[in-house]
Order: C-alpha cells, then structure tokens, then sequence
C-alpha cells in the first residue's frame, strides 16, 4: 500500500514540477528553442515606448514630445505668415490708394 501512494506522489510532484517548468518557460521564454516569453514581450514594449539607451533609440514618448514641439513651431510659422501676408496686403492697399489718390487727379 505505501508504494501505492509513494508512486502517486511522486507521480504527482513530477506533474507539478513540469507544470513549473512549463509556467517558467512561459514566463521567461527561452531564446535558444526560439521561445518567447511574457518578460521577453514586456522589455520588448517598454523599449519601443520609452527608447534604449544603449542602442540609442528614440522611444515612442520622445518621438511624441518632439513631434508636438515640431507641431507648435510651424503652428506659429503660419501665424506669422498669415499676419505677415495680412500686413502686407494692407500696405499695397494702403500705397494703392495713396497712389491713385495723389495719381489719379
């Protein structure tokens, strides 16, 4: 009888040892079977969001702080233009209307 049971716990601690080890692997993956884990999937996408410094890439948060930067510089570009071009249609119309008026008699 004791080997009975001996054999179910053992047979069951090898169930839960593979079942360990299967997590472990989910969990951490491994990369010379090719494995990709939930570690491996996470680094994955804080490097993409937050960049790698030792690669020196850009993450997805500096890219999006620059691009609303980039976005306020021509924001004011066009208003400069706009009141540029205002300006300068005003002068024409201006030297326009002193010209025809000095002119035009």
């Amino acid at each position: 009888m004791t080997n009975d049971n001996e054999d179910k716990i053992l047979t069951q601690l090898r169930e839960i040892h593979d079942d360990i080890h299967a997590l472990r692997l989910c969990i951490t993956g491994d990369k010379l079977k090719g494995v990709v884990g939930v570690v491996d999937v996470l680094e994955t996408h804080r490097r993409e969001l937050y960049g790698n410094e030792a690669t020196k890439d850009v993450g997805l948060k500096d890219l999006i702080a620059e691009l609303q930067k980039r976005i306020a510089v021509l924001e004011a570009d066009r208003t400069r233009i706009y009141v540029g071009a205002t300006a300068l249609s005003a002068s024409v119309g201006v030297i326009w209307a002193v010209a025809k008026h000095v002119f035009g008699k």
